[in-house]
């Protein structure tokens, strides 16, 4: 990761090579990848190299990349930054996970994150995770690798072409790129989340193939509850159109600073209206107060307000009020709980999943421990 890459841009003095040279340098010094990048612009180098067109690329002992051989030249230099960066795991850059099964609804949950992406400036990894059909044969499994190598192309292929039919919508401004492993979807899920330092995990709440409608009940229910990272769940039918108004459903005096961080966090790329909502079910606990100290002068005040309504029925309240209000996205914050409070959240949120049209973001407090 620390390793310097070495960088060649061949080419005359032209404005596309300047754009060539200006985008490698500002990507690279974003995500902290140490490189060390030099230009060739004597056209005797280009013959001996077999270059037929410049600006081109090549770093370290890689192939040259010519960037205008498929006649788009801000395409492929998109397309080899992306590789390069790819190389070194996008260094520092934010990353977002997004577990993929080649349904309608995965589908739909990447170009969710994909446009979301752009907003919040994060690199966006489609990941599938293959579980193999396996046969047990004296304590050895065996795996049918042909298979399992048709399934990373077609992923690759899969993506690509997403991207492609997406790319004039975020005028070519957002870094995706598969991922392909092997093994059961939670662990593979998480495994990935950790080693990217992913900072979000986005799912969609149904899948439509057969092998992934025997997992995914329980691998979105696992993600949600072991999770370190905020997971946000995206409804088949949802679409992306901005995020003007937000809904952040908490429980009494028991909120997590670190989630009004992360909120805020979030918060702050859209600087969306955020409705604090408490609902009880007798009406007079209202914590509005707390929520404002946690706040403090970290986010407009005409931007927030608390509200609290009386119900007994709690789901059904939260998605009607949230219909409603036409908000954008909600948001939950598993705060520290005994364990059979976190079970009753883990239910509810579990539930509004499955029946809200609204995409659902569940932020994880930082300092929770396994007791709390």
């Amino acid at each position: 990761m620390n390793e310097v890459i070495e960088i060649k841009v061949y080419g005359t003095k032209s404005s596309n090579q300047q754009m060539v040279v200006n985008e490698l340098k500002s990507v690279l010094i974003k995500a902290q990848i140490p490189f060390v990048l030099t230009e060739e612009t004597d056209v005797t180098a280009f013959i001996k190299k077999g270059i037929e067109s410049v600006p081109a690329i090549q770093y370290d002992d890689h192939e040259i990349i010519p960037l205008r051989s498929n006649g788009n030249f801000k395409h492929s230099l998109r397309k080899s930054i992306s590789s390069l960066l790819d190389s070194k795991q996008f260094g520092h850059l934010n990353k977002m996970i997004v577990p993929i099964d080649f349904s309608n609804t995965s589908r739909n949950a990447l170009r969710y994150a994909y446009h979301l992406a752009e907003k919040i400036d994060k690199v966006v990894k489609a990941l599938h995770v293959y579980h193999p059909s396996s046969q047990d044969m004296r304590d050895a499994v065996y795996i049918h690798t042909d298979f399992s190598s048709m399934k990373k192309k077609y992923l690759e292929e899969w993506v690509q072409s997403a991207q492609s039919s997406w790319q004039h919508d975020q005028n070519e401004s957002v870094y995706m790129v598969p991922e392909f492993s092997v093994g059961f979807p939670t662990d593979k899920i998480l495994d990935s989340a950790k080693e990217n330092k992913a900072e979000l995990i986005v799912m969609g709440t149904t899948g439509d193939s057969n092998r992934m409608k025997r997992w995914f009940g329980s691998v979105s229910s696992n993600v949600l509850n072991e999770s370190p990272v905020p997971v946000l769940f995206i409804p088949p039918n949802a679409s992306y159109s901005g995020i003007n108004k937000i809904i952040y459903a908490y429980d009494s005096y028991n909120i997590d600073k670190s989630c009004i961080d992360a909120l805020l966090q979030f918060a702050t790329s859209f600087l969306p209206e955020i409705q604090f909502l408490h609902v009880s079910k007798t009406g007079n606990d209202n914590p509005g107060y707390y929520i404002t100290d946690l706040i403090g002068d970290r986010y407009p005040i005409d931007k927030f307000q608390t509200i609290q309504i009386k119900s007994s029925n709690i789901s059904e309240t939260l998605i009607n009020y949230a219909l409603d209000q036409q908000a954008d996205l909600m948001v939950f914050g598993t705060e520290s709980k005994t364990m059979l409070q976190k079970i009753m959240i883990h239910s509810h949120t579990i539930d509004m999943k499955h029946t809200t049209e609204i995409p659902l973001l569940v932020l994880k407090p930082t300092n929770r421990t396994e007791d709390s």
